[in-house]
């Protein structure tokens, strides 16, 4: 028997003896980023049915933006009443705020295909035999771009690939480690795809936002809010410093997202912000997510308009603002965001566009 392979016995049986804990340790998770990068990026060759026929694609030029945020409870944005001021600079932009968000997904694996497809309440099959709403902006036309401080996964990596171009934030860094992975870096890579020609161009954004371990996502001088973490402990004598540190990280992404508004505030664009999930902070016991609890199933959601769009009125903005406090499920995102893009297709449903009436 090799050493190699006797190497491999030893470390599978004491991995699994310690619940795995050794694959989140160096050297190790170097090794496993890379190895689940390399088979996330070739995941795709499943074949899926289409999402609908284009009817009509009424843009000539616009900016889209879909920021996929990690984590983020509605109710921690001071937009929803919170009583920290967390987002001081989407509050300045007016953005419209969805504080009765419903994810019927707490993890970022079943959320993201559900919120990318047409998949709703009692048919959830498309988010495992359909192409995503990215598919459809391609045939109108849109460059198609997935920027990301995430790794993609296996459940939505076929997504990711029917962009036109992906940009993956240091791959060599599992999501789970301890090595800062700021979602500013991100940045640059957004100014260049905004100096591409393309009239139409679709950009979505994974933000590693509000993942943990949160001291990673965060640089020193956005601890607003303190004590922060010195510990990994999931306790009650730490809920202080978690919840100091998860509204540090996000006061941190209202200034990442305001940097990307700056960038197209001139131009005929238009974002949506849409949490995975939210989070537990030991209410009933319960920490981080995947619980599918009511603070994990109410993520943060906002829109925002550049002045010109707002002046395009392709779509009924005033519509959504008079939606804001509707109780609404993250199913919404399929039919909202080519409605506000000027993509009219086979499958639309008027029932989950807030553009449209209830």
């Amino acid at each position: 028997m090799s050493a190699a392979l006797i190497s491999g016995i030893i470390f599978n049986t004491v991995n699994h003896k310690r619940r795995n804990t050794l694959n989140n340790r160096a050297p190790f998770v170097f090794y496993r980023a890379i190895k689940e990068y390399r088979e996330s990026i070739t995941d795709a060759s499943a074949p899926r049915k289409s999402a609908g026929e284009i009817i009509e694609c009424k843009e000539d030029s616009l900016t889209v933006i879909l920021v996929i945020g990690e984590a983020l409870r509605a109710d921690h944005l001071q937009m929803n009443g919170y009583q920290r001021i967390t987002m001081p600079l989407m509050e300045k932009r007016n953005v419209i705020s969805f504080p009765n968000t419903f994810s019927p997904h707490t993890h970022t694996a079943a959320s993201i295909p559900y919120i990318l497809t047409r998949a709703k309440p009692g048919f959830p099959s498309p988010s495992n035999e359909e192409h995503s709403l990215i598919s459809l902006f391609s045939k109108c036309g849109y460059k198609t771009t997935w920027l990301a401080n995430q790794n993609p996964i296996k459940t939505f990596s076929y997504f990711t690939k029917e962009c036109d171009s992906i940009i993956v934030n240091k791959p060599q860094l599992e999501d789970y480690s301890n090595t800062p992975k700021y979602d500013s870096d991100l940045l640059p890579h957004f100014e260049r795809l905004l100096a591409d020609d393309s009239p139409l161009k679709l950009i979505v954004v994974h933000l590693a936002g509000n993942h943990w371990w949160y001291n990673k996502n965060l640089p020193p001088d956005y601890h607003y809010f303190t004590p922060v973490l010195n510990n990994k402990r999931l306790s009650a004598d730490n809920r202080e410093r978690m919840i100091n540190t998860y509204d540090n990280v996000t006061r941190f992404t209202d200034y990442v997202l305001d940097q990307m508004m700056k960038q197209v505030e001139d131009k005929k664009a238009w974002m949506i912000f849409l949490a995975d999930h939210g989070q537990s902070f030991g209410e009933d016991g319960k920490w981080l997510h995947g619980n599918d609890r009511p603070q994990e199933q109410n993520p943060a959601c906002f829109a925002w308009f550049s002045q010109s769009y707002q002046e395009s009125l392709h779509t009924n903005i005033e519509q959504m603002q008079n939606r804001r406090l509707d109780t609404i499920d993250t199913a919404f995102l399929f039919h909202t965001l080519l409605k506000g893009s000027g993509i009219k297709t086979t499958t639309y449903e008027a029932d989950f566009d807030l553009f449209s009436s209830p």
